[in-house]
């Protein structure tokens, strides 16, 4: 009598042809990516802001400097910063009273017209180098720009408070989705809300001196994916209170009028005009985007 195999059989069916969870489930290394661009993007935009920056005072400086011994002249928005207005009055009060004292003739116009011309010229070169800051050169201007910037300006950030807020949602949203879309699909959402978001903040502050930069326009975007494919889970206290924890970030700043995502021209002076709307337009148009293409994976079983 033969003795039966004991050997177990080989099952056929699916489990044999499932592909390990890693395969299922792609690792996130591309917002990875996308956080570790925006962080050296920022150290470098930092650098060569200290260097603009540099330029700009010391030609202030010259100017000021110019002023100072012509305090009957008008000085631009530039130097009145440089010297402070406290400064201005004073030097402007002893200057009358050193004329009246030595019963001075006053200026000739001509003579003046042409010290405000040279005034004029070196306040021109402390403008200058402030138009190649990075931030507001490859920003999202309503006006003008850079056509670069409907890409760029999501990489850029104020400082490193705004880049750690954006960095911890793109770490919750990014590696959800990515995991569950893939890279593919995730790249499309986040490169479709940011130029979806460039353009809604072009249309809506199309004469705002200010450039819009950071990530928030691409955020909005990934949150409006987020709420369309997990839908069904919004009742969960993790799932409804990420997206409301999202929403809150990205609206409060510009509702409160914090100016971290907008980036002043270079003869603006004061608080940005109408900054506490502006950055609206641009995560309204990234969240719209987001939402409508939410819906085309999900419903449109892309994702399947």
């Amino acid at each position: 009598m033969r003795a039966e195999s004991r050997a177990p059989r080989l099952r056929r069916g699916p489990m044999s042809t499932s592909r390990p969870s890693s395969a299922q489930h792609p690792q996130p290394w591309l917002s990875c990516a996308l956080l570790l661009v925006c962080a050296i993007a920022l150290t470098y935009s930092r650098q060569l802001e200290r260097e603009v920056r540099a330029a700009s005072a010391a030609a202030a400086e010259r100017a000021a400097d110019y002023w100072s011994e012509r305090p009957y002249l008008e000085p631009a928005e530039i130097v009145v910063r440089h010297l402070g207005s406290d400064t201005i009055e004073s030097r402007r009060a002893e200057h009358r009273r050193e004329r009246s004292q030595t019963r001075a003739l006053a200026v000739p116009k001509a003579v003046k017209s042409h010290y405000q011309e040279i005034l004029d010229g070196l306040t021109a070169e402390a403008l200058e180098p402030l138009s190649k800051l990075p931030q507001y050169r490859l920003g999202v201007r309503g006006a003008e720009g850079d056509g670069r910037a409907y890409l760029v300006h999501a990489f850029l950030h104020g400082g490193w408070p705004q880049l750690a807020g954006n960095g911890v949602l793109l770490i919750v949203l990014g590696f959800a989705i990515e995991r569950i879309w893939g890279h593919a699909l995730f790249a499309a959402v986040a490169l479709a809300s940011s130029l979806a978001a460039a353009v809604a903040f072009r249309l809506g502050n199309p004469e705002l001196d200010a450039a819009w930069i950071g990530a928030s326009g691409m955020l909005a975007g990934l949150l409006g994916a987020f709420a369309v494919r997990f839908a069904a889970r919004w009742s969960e206290p993790g799932y409804g209170g990420l997206i409301a924890a999202g929403a809150c970030w990205l609206l409060a700043p510009g509702a409160l009028g914090w100016n971290a995502s907008l980036v002043a021209g270079p003869t603006a002076s004061g608080p940005i005009e109408g900054a506490a709307q502006a950055s609206l337009w641009g995560i309204a148009g990234g969240f719209a985007c987001g939402l409508a293409f939410g819906a085309l994976i999900v419903f449109g079983r892309i994702e399947s």
